[in-house]
């Protein structure tokens, strides 16, 4: 329960904060416009030219990027500040000062510094998941939209642990190069159908660093296409996810040398 309070009133802070600079608030507004907008014009580009993308009609693909801009928003809204400061912490000892408050130092990290306008982005991806379920010619019933928050609150689990896990190798191999950047490079990846991938990249993008998952099996659930097998890994690898990030964790705190403040 002190975890929950103190995790409300992190992100109550954080909201206060991103609201009193409207003008900050606008252009972040703007550039999240941009940032569901563009791969909404790639697809439509690209179905001008072809009938499905892999199996994946138009407003299937639209559905699957609405539920990635779900995910996506709600995490950045909370990690977005406070991940590169976890990352900075680790390199520069500063961790220590968190390590010995009487909270999980995890949970404090995920909520600490709450980004409003990213929170708002996950709201455009409701309304682009919306547009692409209107065109569809088939009822989703109450069942599939549970099954759905579920698969959704799931795949921001494996999210979170990719990030999470990334940015723990400062642990170990401390450098000038941004984990937060390298993450930022790779995310996108999820809001593709994971049809389009084959082999041993498949393979990685399901197991190593599980991109497919953050996405994919809840828009399989809404679509009324085949889940199970997905959801079912995605659940395996989403509790895996935080066993082994709660292990690296605990071993890179062994690790860890901090200033002493």
């Amino acid at each position: 329960m002190k975890n929950i309070k103190i995790s409300l009133t992190l992100i109550k802070l954080g909201i206060k904060a991103d609201s009193s600079f409207s003008l900050d608030f606008i252009i972040g507004l703007i550039s999240s416009i941009l940032w569901i907008g563009i791969p909404l014009m790639f697809f439509r580009l690209l179905f001008l030219n072809i009938n499905d993308f892999e199996g994946w009609g138009y407003n299937q693909v639209l559905t699957l990027v609405g539920t990635f801009t779900i995910v996506d928003g709600i995490m950045m809204g909370l990690l977005i500040r406070g991940m590169p400061i976890l990352e900075n912490d680790i390199l520069n000892g500063t961790l220590d000062q968190y390590l010995l408050k009487p909270f999980d130092t995890q949970i404090f990290y995920l909520f600490r510094s709450v980004n409003l306008v990213q929170l708002v982005n996950g709201l455009f991806g409701v309304i682009v998941l919306l547009w692409g379920i209107s065109s569809q010619s088939r009822t989703v019933s109450i069942f599939e939209w549970v099954l759905f928050m579920f698969s959704l609150l799931i795949g921001c689990v494996v999210y979170y642990t990719i990030w999470l896990l990334i940015v723990l190798t400062s642990f170990w191999s401390p450098s000038n190069v941004s984990r937060t950047e390298l993450f930022l490079n790779i995310i996108g990846m999820g809001k593709y159908p994971n049809s389009i991938f084959n082999g041993v990249i498949k393979i990685f993008l399901t197991y190593v660093i599980p991109l497919t998952l953050i996405a994919n099996p809840a828009t399989r659930i809404i679509l009324g296409l085949t889940y199970k097998k997905d959801l079912m890994i995605q659940i395996l690898v989403g509790i895996m996810s935080i066993i082994i990030s709660r292990i690296i964790w605990k071993k890179g705190l062994k690790k860890y040398e901090g200033t002493g403040r």
